[in-house]
């Protein structure tokens, strides 16, 4: 586990126990036309809500307890937000591998009739838990790991062995494979002798050393990293160049000290300027005619180990401030800065390009047309067109990297229409990461260096190539994440990080066998940043069944839910919004108009009964509607339409099922009961988890003047101070800067850590793992009444406009009605 830069050590999550099956909900009451913003009404504490079991109620009870899941069974895995640990047998963890549902349909009839998705979630590098076992590193020789002559699937616990243990049945093809003489191991009936000794006979996630020239004949090595720095006027003035500057110097030290990652810098506007870090002091190497550029300095000299160059780094780095004191006005030609640096990336065993910008694409190769549209009204049909670049040029240089092993994480900054749909795809295309600031101050460098930190820290791979396999019966349909493919069945992702997310859609061309199940196989064949070539496997059964009752039983919310929002994305390249989200509603009203016909036993219809695996799905539906991804004029930091779509696009393809909870339906944690409970915000010493305040709900009811709360919606951070709070309790968690600080005033007031109890366990908070996301903005202060109170308040999605039509706009309880009335109708 890796802790984020809020705090030094990593500390686990406290969870509840699953909850009882969902009883009838009150009636939501009739939509009517009146329109005045209100709150949910009273009975809205009754319907289901993710905070059940994680209440204040709960917390004060002692009810939080540790879940303990076993991958051998098929029950579908606790919640990705709350504390559980794996133990692994036979199944893969369900960190790495996430099926939306655990008891799948034997026909693609019955399938399409429930309207529940088949697919898989991966995100094939997540970190593990404390407490649950490191992945096995398996070396099965120069002939690599065992796998089938037909299917090619690996070696994994299902196989079948007989004939003395000269043979195996594949689970995925049912091909009878001789068993070669270096695997061979005799019988104790059906077993073989050694199985106890034989991870990938036992575990589903295993790894395995393999020889390059065995899978892919290249040499390998630790990668480069270049640090691609706009140094443009707006960069400049805007504090973004020395944020970033501060960040790199506070960044570097810490972390490849001891790295073999060879790293260089480059800077760039109109020109482009490389360094040489190997001679005795650094020089500059300046290319004028970007559109023909020649680089006279080899790789070997622009690209160096920290630990051998910090000195002419660390010169370097303070000499940028004098040596960009006279900048003037100019564009910045992006675009040939960036094919530039991955032509001399190229030429080394990959790596990737860290690009730091203040400006749009303005000049050169990819320069956007004179006269190109940068707005439109939200949910026009002119606002799904600013999410098509004007150019293919970064498309086609990203599939030039991807083939070199060369990736690209963007961060982007400024205060105008910066043209991400143009210049993202060269980040999706290698496996890189977006990051925006668009409205980016230096109250904002805190953020942009724990990012960073983030970024480089976190586990990563290059030059993957993912594969999935599944039983006869069932094929692939889609493929979803930051990737590119070469050819009909690989995945090319050039940079893999353990924040990488990928799903996988599959249908039917045949009906599946009761008495076999369903086997799904993920293989990952990647180079770490030792330079060592891994292979790692990823193997899950899942029984099938006829049965509608046992098949909704057996939904994982959260993956069916991830796959619906992204084919809510991908209709949002075709139609307007008001049409995305009313295919996004129809599809959950078609699952719970089957449910209703085929599996519920109460027939009251006057009730809306759902069933318990499913929830939460529509206040997570309705969180979707209304967040920054399904309505992002909504959004906090919205500046621009075009460029926020597009990066909330790009994030999901980061996000992991447990931020995608924390987006649609943000947390919120009563910190003033840490006063009162001293056990609160503490490691537990006796079950070794984390111990967190209770939990509210997403509506203005929850937040009382005497309290204070902190709110995580991934996309921001707060802390709402009411307004009869003690001033003991202030004097521990702010300044007396913060605690004089006007509530009607729109500057950002950061909260920083105080050497006080309750500031530090407010901390520790944000330094558990249940607060590490792939993005991490700054904590802000927000006083109850104050004028940043509307950024908290975007994020509860339970609140709305009574009696609105508009589901984007409706409040939880007219919302269920809705779904309610819908339902009655079909039936």
């Amino acid at each position: 586990m890796r802790s984020g830069p809020f705090t030094p050590s990593p500390m686990p999550v406290t969870a509840p126990v699953h909850s009882a099956p969902s009883p009838a909900l009150p009636t939501p009451a009739p939509v009517t036309h009146s329109a005045p913003p209100t709150n949910p009404p009273p009975e809205g504490d009754k319907f289901p809500c993710p905070t059940q079991g994680l209440t204040p109620s709960d917390v004060a009870k002692g009810s939080m307890k540790v879940i303990t899941y076993n991958t051998e069974t098929s029950e579908v895995p606790p919640r990705s937000d709350v504390d559980f640990v794996v133990k692994e047998a036979k199944n893969a963890s369900p960190r790495f591998l996430r099926l939306s549902m655990y008891n799948i349909p034997t026909t693609p009839d019955l399938q399409k009739k429930s309207g529940i998705p088949l697919a898989v979630f991966s995100q094939p590098l997540a970190e593990v838990a404390q407490g649950e076992s490191m992945v096995p590193l398996l070396d099965q020789g120069p002939e690599g790991p065992t796998r089938c002559n037909r299917c090619k699937a690996y070696i994994n616990p299902f196989v079948q062995f007989s004939h003395s243990g000269n043979k195996y049945s594949c689970p995925f093809c049912g091909c009878l494979n001789d068993v070669l003489p270096g695997y061979y191991c005799p019988l104790v009936g059906t077993t073989r002798q050694d199985h106890a000794e034989r991870p990938e006979l036992n575990l589903g996630t295993v790894d395995y050393i393999v020889s390059a020239p065995l899978f892919k004949p290249k040499p390998t090595s630790a990668p480069c990293y270049l640090f691609l720095v706009s140094t443009t006027l707006q960069s400049l003035n805007s504090g973004f160049f020395y944020s970033w500057l501060q960040a790199v110097e506070r960044i570097l030290p810490a972390l490849f000290e001891e790295s073999d990652t060879r790293i260089g810098f480059a800077t760039y506007d109109s020109q482009i300027t490389f360094y040489n870090l190997n001679a005795s002091r650094p020089e500059m190497h300046v290319i004028a005619d970007t559109n023909h550029p020649f680089v006279a300095v080899p790789e070997c000299n622009l690209f160096v180990k920290y630990s051998a160059a910090k000195d002419n780094i660390h010169a370097l780095l303070k000499s940028f401030p004098l040596m960009f004191s006279q900048a003037q006005p100019s564009t910045a030609c992006t675009g040939n800065a960036l094919k530039i640096a991955a032509k001399i990336l190229s030429t080394t065993n990959g790596g990737k390009i860290l690009l730091f910008s203040c400006n749009p694409p303005d000049a050169g190769s990819g320069a956007p047309p004179p006269k190109r549209e940068t707005n439109a009204s939200p949910d026009s049909e002119a606002e799904k067109n600013l999410l098509k670049p004007h150019t293919d040029f970064y498309s086609r240089l990203a599939s030039v990297c991807a083939k070199h092993s060369v990736s690209i994480d963007l961060f982007i900054a400024g205060l105008g229409y910066m043209d991400l749909a143009t210049i993202n795809p060269a980040a999706r295309a290698t496996g890189g990461q977006l990051y925006y600031y668009p409205n980016f101050t230096l109250a904002s460098s805190e953020q942009l260096f724990r990012e960073l930190y983030r970024n480089l820290s976190r586990d990563a791979g290059m030059d993957a190539l993912l594969r999935m396999r599944c039983s006869q019966g069932l094929i692939i349909e889609k493929e979803y994440g930051n990737c590119i493919k070469f050819n009909d069945t690989d995945l090319t992702v050039a940079q893999i990080t353990s924040d990488s997310c990928f799903m996988f859609e599959f249908s039917y061309d045949d009906t599946l066998k009761e008495d076999r199940g369903a086997f799904f196989q993920l293989a990952m064949l990647y180079t770490n940043l030792k330079g060592q070539r891994i292979i790692r496997v990823l193997t899950i059964y899942v029984p099938v069944s006829p049965v509608p009752s046992k098949i909704f039983k057996s939904v994982d919310v959260e993956s069916t839910f991830n796959v619906l929002i992204r084919q809510a994305i991908q209709d949002g390249q075709q139609d307007v919004m008001p049409e995305v989200r009313k295919k996004l509603l129809n599809k959950v009203v078609k699952m719970l108009v089957f449910y209703k016909k085929n599996v519920q036993t109460q027939n009251d219809k006057n009730q809306l009964i759902l069933p318990d695996c499913l929830k939460w799905l529509p206040i997570y539906t309705l969180g979707f509607f209304k967040s920054s991804l399904g309505s992002p004029a909504k959004s906090a930091s919205h500046h621009n339409l075009g460029d926020t779509r597009t990066y909330y696009i790009s994030l999901l393809n980061h996000l992991s099922l447990k931020d995608q909870l924390f987006f649609f339906y943000p947390i919120g944690l009563e910190i003033h009961s840490l006063y009162t409970n001293p056990s609160l915000g503490r490691l537990n010493e006796e079950t070794g988890n984390f111990h967190f305040p209770g939990q509210i709900r997403m509506s203005t009811n929850s937040f009382k003047s005497e309290g204070i709360y902190l709110v995580d919606c991934l996309e921001g951070l707060f802390l709402w101070v009411g307004q009869n709070v003690s001033q003991e309790i202030l004097a521990e968690l702010l300044t007396p800067e913060m605690m004089d600080y006007d509530p009607k005033q729109t500057a950002i007031i950061p909260i920083q850590r105080l050497e006080t109890d309750l500031s530090i366990r407010l901390f520790d908070i944000l330094g558990s793992n249940k607060f590490q996301h792939c993005i991490s903005p700054e904590i802000i202060l927000i006083k109850q009444g104050g004028t940043l109170e509307h950024r908290l308040f975007k994020c509860l999605v339970e609140d709305g406009i009574k009696g609105s039509r508009d589901v984007k706009d409706m409040t939880y309880g007219d919302y269920l009605g809705y779904l309610h009335r819908s339902i009655q109708s079909l039936l």
